[in-house]
């Protein structure tokens, strides 16, 4: 076979691994997040307070908040047990 298919075959399976091991761990990416119509539809259902996450694309805090506090495993759980998490574009 071929060096560079031997190569990518390798960088393929070493990349399944990693998901695999980072999923096992229990890493997770974030609250499940609800638009405001179905989250607000969802809260009523579940009788549960809502947490509106007010979000831009552009917003340098936003983009912090998801990348530090929404992926930390005992706030997601935390979040995902007492809320139902809506996220809403500013």
């Amino acid at each position: 076979m071929n060096k560079i298919i031997k190569i990518f075959l390798l960088a393929i399976a070493g990349g399944t691994v990693t998901l695999y091991l980072l999923q096992s761990k229990g890493y997770h990416s974030g609250p499940k997040w609800y638009n405001i119509e179905s989250g607000l539809s969802e809260g009523k259902k579940q009788n549960k307070m809502i947490l509106i996450d007010v979000y831009t694309d552009w917003c340098k805090w936003c983009k912090k908040m998801d990348s530090d506090v929404y992926s930390d495993k005992e706030i997601v759980s935390y979040l995902e047990e007492n809320f139902i998490c809506v996220k809403l574009d500013g």
